[in-house]
C-alpha cells in the first residue's frame, strides 16, 4: 500500500500550535488539544505525544498517541461525516510509522479512546497488529464552563482538611483507586505534581474523597470512600479540583462518565453535557489494550 500523502504529523512547536488551535474548536476533541497544551507548556516531561491528522470528502480525522509512565494511549476524534474505509487506511498507515503505540506491552495497559463511531474500524487495526482489547465501554464526555466552580465549592466539614494530594497519597490512591494499573504508584506520583484535590479525615490522615488530573489534560480518578458517600464530598473535591487547574494551568478541565453508572449520570450538572445537532449527548468509546509479544505493522504498509 503505498503511503497516503494527505497524512500530516505535528512535530514542531508550531506545528503543534496549530494543532491545538484546529482541535479546541470541538469539545469532544479536548482530550487531544489538552494533551497537546501539556507538551507545549511542558508538562508531565515523561510523556511522548504524536499528533496526526488527515482529511476525507466529508471529515477531518485527528489521532493522538502518547506514552506516559510505560502507558501507551490512542486517542481519536473526527469533525464531519464519517468514512470507515478512509479512516481504516490512514489509521493503518499512521500505526506503520507511530513509534510509541509500539510501546504497548501486556503488563502495563495502554488503552483507547475514540469517537463512537471510530471504535470497530480502530480495533479491527490495532488486531491487525497483534493488539488486543478488553471490554470497550462508551463515555459521556463533559465539560465544564470556564470560571463556573470558582463559586460552587461547599462549605469544608469539621474534622477534615482540603488539601492537593501529595507524593505520599500515592499507594492509597493506587490501591484505592479501581482502575489502577500495575505500577499505579509510580506513575500517580507523577500526575500528583498537576492539580488535584483531597479531602482529608484528619483523625486519619486519609482522603475520604480525591480527584486529579490523568496524564492528558482530563479530571479523572473522581472516588468518595463508600461510608461517606451521600455527604457532598465529590462536590468538594470536584470543584476545587476545577478551580485548582484554572488557577495553575489556565483552563478547566473536562471529565468523562461511563454511560452505565447511574450514581455518576444523576449527579452530572445538565450545563456540563455536549449534544449531537440530533439531540443525542456526545459519547467516545474507551478500551483497554496490550499485546503480548512484538508489534507486528498493518500488512502491505
Amino acid at each position: 500500500m503505498r503511503d497516503i500523502p494527505f497524512i500530516h504529523r505535528y512535530e514542531t512547536r508550531e506545528a503543534l500550535v496549530k494543532a491545538q488551535e484546529a482541535t479546541s474548536c470541538f469539545p469532544r476533541m479536548d482530550v487531544i488539544s489538552a494533551s497537546i497544551a501539556f507538551t507545549l507548556r511542558n508538562m508531565f516531561p515523561t510523556a511522548e505525544l504524536e499528533i496526526y491528522s488527515f482529511k476525507g470528502h466529508a471529515a477531518t480525522y485527528w489521532l493522538c498517541i502518547q506514552r506516559f509512565s510505560e502507558r501507551t494511549a490512542l486517542f481519536g476524534c473526527h469533525d464531519g461525516e464519517y468514512e470507515a474505509d478512509l479512516y481504516t487506511k490512514g489509521l493503518r498507515q499512521i500505526l506503520a510509522q507511530s513509534v510509541l503505540i509500539q510501546g504497548i506491552s501486556y503488563s502495563n495497559l495502554g488503552q483507547i479512546f475514540v469517537d463512537e463511531i471510530m471504535i470497530k474500524e480502530s480495533l479491527a487495526v490495532l488486531a491487525e497488529c497483534g493488539v488486543g482489547h478488553g471490554h470497550q465501554a462508551p463515555y459521556l464526555i463533559l465539560v465544564p464552563p470556564s470560571s463556573q466552580p470558582f463559586h460552587k465549592i461547599p462549605p469544608i466539614p469539621h474534622g477534615f482538611t482540603l488539601r492537593p494530594l501529595n507524593a505520599n497519597d500515592a499507594l492509597y490512591v493506587a490501591d484505592t483507586w479501581k482502575y489502577s494499573e500495575e505500577g499505579e504508584e509510580e506513575a500517580l506520583k507523577l500526575r500528583f505534581e498537576e492539580p488535584s484535590a483531597a479531602l482529608i479525615d484528619d483523625k486519619t490522615g486519609l482522603p475520604v474523597a480525591f480527584c486529579f488530573l490523568e496524564y492528558y489534560g482530563m479530571l479523572s480518578g473522581l472516588w468518595t470512600a463508600p461510608e461517606h458517600r451521600g455527604k457532598g464530598f465529590r462536590n468538594i473535591v470536584f470543584y476545587e479540583m476545577l478551580r485548582r487547574t484554572e488557577e495553575k494551568r489556565g483552563f478547566c478541565p473536562s471529565y468523562s462518565v461511563n454511560d452505565q453508572n447511574s450514581a455518576m449520570l444523576r449527579w452530572i450538572p445538565e450545563e456540563h453535557k455536549l449534544f449531537w445537532p440530533d439531540g443525542s449527548l456526545v459519547k467516545m468509546t474507551y478500551a483497554p489494550i496490550h499485546h503480548d509479544g512484538k508489534f507486528k505493522p498493518p500488512v502491505g504498509i
